[in-house]
């Protein structure tokens, strides 16, 4: 190698370096079209079912019409139309059309499995399904052989055990998806 390089390859190196840092230090910023947007509502959390990530008293918003013209993807908190309330719940969507879902027999029930890993809450926990749990979801199991259909979700709130969730009410169609949560005292995207 020549000896006029390796000046110039340890100025590439500092740059590249510095540029990692740089970018390693900037926070993520999350790219939507906010022109669905119908409206932004606050509201009040009131159950737990979403405890570890949003509590009873907590400030949202929902951004309602969101998903007119942005994906749904894991992860999102959402604003699901139950029809056996008056209020929108709020969930985690723990699976996406394509995904492949299946359910496995665990110690105290039944553990959730989307591609290939244990569906898990925000505290690394997996859910456990009861036998009324197992039976609904394994409907969809079997209906779809094991892929989530399109324009489907699964829901659920954020305890290990359940809540009326999918495991209650089964898989939810994007229609039925109000729109997206923020919360200024949660992280997630």
């Amino acid at each position: 190698m020549r000896v006029w390089l390796y000046p110039v390859l340890a100025v590439a190196v500092a740059l590249l370096v510095a540029g990692a840092l740089s970018l390693r230090n900037q926070p993520s910023q999350v790219q939507f079209n906010s022109s669905c947007i119908t409206s932004v509502e606050p509201k009040t959390v009131r159950g737990q079912s979403m405890s570890g990530l949003l509590e009873p008293g907590d400030n949202i918003s929902i951004m309602f019409g969101f998903y007119r013209c942005n994906e749904v993807q894991n992860g999102d908190i959402v604003a699901y139309n139950y029809g056996g309330s008056d209020v929108p719940i709020v969930k985690i969507i723990k699976a996406v059309p394509g995904d492949s879902f299946r359910l496995e027999k665990a110690q105290d029930g039944w553990n959730i499995i989307v591609n290939w890993e244990v569906v898990k809450n925000s505290k690394g926990q997996p859910y456990t399904l009861t036998q009324q749990g197992y039976s609904m979801l394994s409907l969809y199991v079997n209906d779809y052989k094991g892929i989530i259909p399109e324009n489907s979700y699964l829901l659920l709130g954020n305890l290990p055990l359940g809540t009326v969730d999918s495991s209650y009410f089964g898989l939810v169609g994007r229609s039925d998806i109000l729109g997206k949560v923020a919360s200024p005292t949660a992280s997630f995207k």
